[in-house]
């Protein structure tokens, strides 16, 4: 049973890894741009309202995307 259950995460895995890539792919053929680094993560970056780091890490770059989830899994954004 363990190695079912196993195999049932990595399969659901992958299926999520494909999909992203294919966001990607999409995104990058709607902008003309290329995906870079991510360098603002809420899930991992401070975004306490009065610590956030948010506006440190944006000051003085250009060609900005923003992706946000919400909590239905629903992706919306823009870019700069």
């Amino acid at each position: 049973m363990g190695c079912y259950h196993y195999e049932q995460k990595a399969a659901a895995a992958r299926e999520k890894i494909t999909k992203l890539e294919e966001e990607i792919e999409v995104i990058e053929k709607w902008t003309e741009m290329k995906l870079g680094e991510v360098i603002f993560d809420s899930n991992k970056d401070n975004w306490n309202q009065y610590t956030s780091v948010f506006d440190s890490k944006l000051i003085n770059r250009s060609n900005l995307m923003f992706v946000i989830e919400d909590t239905n899994g629903n992706k919306f954004g823009g870019y700069l």
